[in-house]
């Protein structure tokens, strides 16, 4: 995952920090913190992955998987839904995964970005994917 990203604007604050990987997992490639806050407006937190390509060989693709939980909440906030999950379906021309968490009110929210990979069906070597997030407000 890239760098801490931040946007803010009028009464909006989204701050996405990557994680470390502790590599206990199989499944879990990267994970990241957003922290978001909000006064009185409403915040739509969009994610979007494709599917994990073999770096020497981009014939070989393999499931991503993406989730997002709520570990914390500050304030008169809404958040929902509290967890969420998709996966990308190769085998049924499902090439991305999407889901989205909606804030609203006046305080602090703090989600879980998870995102890993199909290990039951992953080949050696190293894999990319691109995950997206993209925040709406009004």
């Amino acid at each position: 995952m890239a760098d801490s990203i931040r946007l803010s604007d009028r009464g909006v604050r989204v701050n996405m920090v990557p994680d470390q990987h502790n590599g206990k997992s199989d499944h879990s490639i990267a994970s990241a913190t957003c922290n978001v806050r909000v006064n009185q407006r409403q915040v739509m937190l969009h994610f979007a992955a494709t599917p994990f390509v073999h770096v020497d060989d981009s014939r070989i693709k393999n499931n991503a998987m993406l989730s997002a939980t709520v570990s914390r909440q500050l304030g008169q906030i809404v958040v929902s839904p509290q967890a969420i999950a998709d996966r990308t379906n190769i085998s049924n021309d499902d090439e991305q995964a999407t889901i989205a968490v909606g804030v609203s009110g006046n305080g602090r929210a703090q989600v879980q970005l998870q995102v890993g990979i199909d290990a039951n069906n992953a080949h050696a070597g190293r894999h990319c994917t691109t995950v997206v997030m993209t925040v709406t407000a009004n």
